[in-house]
């Protein structure tokens, strides 16, 4: 009964995310608010994935600007991965750790949670596509803390060029490098990449991600006009 009720959470945990990519943060928030009853009556309360749901409520909390109850949230899941998660569920925490800080402002304690995970993950045997997300969100540190120069050296260190073909592997490295060239005003390379995104998403019908796409086209199309 308890194996079934864990890979109960483990599939509707993934169904949030589905709803939270599309955009839908009401009903993606109650569906894990549900879950985390759920896990409590299952006496699963204790367990990583319960650390996910948690991570995942406060990310939604914080896109809805409720920032000290969304970071408790986020806080206290990374604490239950820490003591009880996988590897996979651990990271998945300080992803959305991560995250919030970058919402925030707080580059140093960003900064801290990517290097940590980097560190972390070169000692752990887990799939590359880990170590990538990851990797894009330190590009995602430098570039928002103004720190250009680092920003193109981990575009060097990626491998990354503007007719790259774009993949679901490297989405989020060629999304953060679509805002450096922005930077380097190379408005041209910037927006075939982005359209070449935008229709790999589109043809997922990924609306979440399709639409922070359309809204970095627009902050480039800005950037153009007043440059």
């Amino acid at each position: 009964k308890a194996e079934s009720a864990y890979f109960h959470l483990i599939h509707n945990v993934q169904y949030g995310m589905v709803e939270k990519a599309q955009g839908l943060l009401e009903q993606a928030l109650e569906h894990y608010k549900n879950l985390l009853r759920f896990a409590e009556e299952h006496r699963l309360a204790h367990t990583g994935l319960a650390g996910v749901i948690l991570s995942e409520i406060g990310d939604i909390l914080i896109e809805q600007h409720q920032l000290e109850r969304g970071m408790e949230h986020i806080l206290q899941g990374v604490d239950l991965s820490e003591k009880a998660g996988s590897s996979n569920i651990r990271w998945w925490t300080y992803n959305i750790l991560t995250k919030a800080y970058l919402y925030q402002g707080d580059y140093t304690r960003a900064q801290g949670v990517v290097n940590d995970t980097v560190a972390w993950l070169s000692h752990n045997q887990m799939a590359s596509w880990y170590m990538r997300i990851t990797q894009a969100r330190q590009g995602q540190v430098f570039l928002v803390s103004g720190d250009l120069e680092r920003a193109v050296q981990w575009v060097e260190q990626q491998g990354l060029q503007p007719e790259d073909d774009v993949s679901h592997v490297r989405e989020l490295q060629h999304i953060v490098y679509t805002r450096i060239l922005m930077t380097q005003h190379r408005y041209d390379e910037a927006l075939a990449l982005l359209d070449r995104l935008l229709v790999m998403t589109e043809a997922d019908t990924r609306f979440g991600s399709a639409i922070e796409l359309h809204l970095i086209k627009a902050m480039l199309f800005h950037h153009q006009k007043r440059n």
